[in-house]
């Protein structure tokens, strides 16, 4: 009996076996927990997991993505090529919404401002240059003996400041100082030339006409002050008026009106210079701007006797232009280069002049580079001459 009784009892085990296992592999598994995170009944509260330590190079999940315990990328969150990390200039999407400085931008140029005259474009900006200057040509002197050329060589050194602030996208107010110095240096030069300083100031008002937004055309008209005052020392000036008295009177004081008159002569003219600007990109990586102006100045200048100024009236005309090639859609990189011509006239004083230059622009906010220009001026009733002007720029747009 018993033995039939065990017999029962295994064949009950062995027929139940596999079905007692596919239920608890289907069942969920129950928590050692209550549906709040509490024990169970007769249970003890399960310690937390230990927190895994922070790994200050792993990157954090993106959106919908999990951290993947044994790497550093989160797992379904891989960089893809479109949203690698892009340098301020790359990019064909983002090169206009990476610029800081988006007054500076017409089409999709980044416009320098140039070096040879005031732009025509609207910014608010500050900034410095600073270079030399080499001068050779002759120079018509009065002498005991006539007129004579005289061949001189010079050199000196340019400072320039501007400034500009633009309160509306319509109006704005520029300010530009410049101060030159030069000196002879070889005996002509010495006694032909001497010392020369310039000091000039342009100040005043610029508007911007409505944009033309079919070809991205702006103008802009400008009514600034301009002031010049020149001083010249000239030795053999001052020397022919000595022998000059001497030979009349058989003496001569240095302070005589003409000595005085002859050694150093000075001039100064005023006036408001209106002009025109034109601001005109093509395609994305070159654009030109183009400035014209015209005054009638009040002059003085010192008499050649020393006994006071005379005054006249001169005119002034100016025309410049300044193309520039973006490096930033041509090699990727905010480099701009500049090809720049001006050309002046005061009364029978002519000047033409050709530069070039360089400049890194990063997003916008800065213009840092060298300038180069070459300058022939020719005056029929005084001199002409050959100037080079070398500077370094730096101006920050705010």
């Amino acid at each position: 009996m018993n033995r039939w009784l065990l017999s029962c009892v295994c064949l009950f085990v062995a027929a139940a076996a596999p079905a007692f296992v596919s239920a608890q592999e289907s069942a969920p598994a129950v928590p050692p927990f209550g549906p709040s995170g509490a024990a169970g009944p007769g249970q003890k509260p399960a310690a937390a997991p230990a927190a895994r330590p922070h790994d200050p190079y792993e990157k954090p999940a993106a959106p919908g993505g999990s951290v993947d315990p044994y790497g550093k990328t989160p797992l379904g969150s891989e960089v893809k090529p479109s949203q690698a990390p892009v340098a301020p200039w790359q990019g064909a999407k983002t090169l206009d919404e990476q610029v800081t400085r988006q007054n500076r931008l017409s089409g999709s140029h980044l416009f320098p401002s140039p070096a040879l005259f005031r732009s025509p474009l609207l910014t608010s900006r500050f900034g410095f240059s600073q270079g030399f200057a080499v001068i050779s040509g002759t120079r018509v002197v009065e002498t005991v003996d006539g007129t004579k050329p005289y061949a001189l060589t010079a050199v000196g050194a340019h400072e320039n400041l501007s400034a500009a602030a633009r309160p509306w996208n319509w109006l704005g107010f520029d300010l530009d100082l410049a101060f030159d110095a030069l000196a002879g240096v070889n005996v002509e030069s010495a006694l032909a030339m001497g010392g020369i300083t310039n000091f000039d100031l342009s100040l005043g008002p610029v508007f911007t006409l409505p944009t033309i937004k079919a070809t991205n055309t702006t103008f802009t008209l400008g009514a600034r002050l301009a002031v010049h005052l020149g001083l010249q020392v000239s030795p053999i000036g001052g020397l022919n008026a000595i022998i000059r008295k001497s030979g009349e009177t058989g003496k001569v004081s240095a302070e005589a009106a003409e000595v005085k008159g002859q050694l150093v002569s000075a001039v100064s003219y005023a006036g408001i210079r209106p002009s025109i600007g034109i601001v005109q990109p093509f395609f994305k990586w070159g654009g030109i701007q183009l400035e014209a102006g015209f005054a009638r100045l009040s002059a003085k200048r010192s008499k050649a006797d020393g006994t006071g100024d005379e005054s006249e009236t001169v005119n002034s005309a100016s025309v410049g232009a300044a193309l520039s090639l973006d490096g930033r859609h041509i090699f990727n990189f905010p480099l701009v280069a500049t090809i720049e011509y001006f050309g002046d006239s005061l009364n029978t004083e002519k000047k033409t002049t050709l530069g070039a230059g360089l400049y890194y622009q990063g997003t916008g906010e800065i213009q840092l580079g060298a300038f180069v220009a070459d300058t022939i001026a020719k005056d029929p009733e005084i001199e002409s001459y050959n100037g080079v002007v070398g500077q370094m720029t730096m101006i920050y747009y705010f």
